[in-house]
């Protein structure tokens, strides 16, 4: 039982820590975007695909990667309500 009780804490605190990383992550996102524009002229700017696919050539490619990664996220983080409920 308290192995248990142990697994539903470490869940409800992980909510919080998903959220807040997922926030920092954008906040960092959005500082390093503005700070390489003003370094590379030449930086061609792919959209939400720079959030997490900067680094595949193709644009739509990219849009495609990271839509996908935030669907994975999304899921592990709902996920975490089935395990406390």
């Amino acid at each position: 039982m308290k192995i248990a009780l142990i697994l539903r804490k470490s869940c409800q605190i992980f909510l919080v820590g998903y959220v807040a990383c997922f926030i920092l992550r954008i906040s960092i996102f959005f500082e390093v975007h503005s700070e390489v524009k003003l370094i590379d002229k030449n930086h061609v700017d792919k959209g939400l695909g720079s959030f997490f696919g900067e680094y595949i050539e193709d644009e739509s490619s990219s849009i495609v990667i990271t839509a996908l990664l935030i669907i994975i996220f999304f899921g592990f983080y709902c996920s975490n309500f089935y395990i406390i409920k």
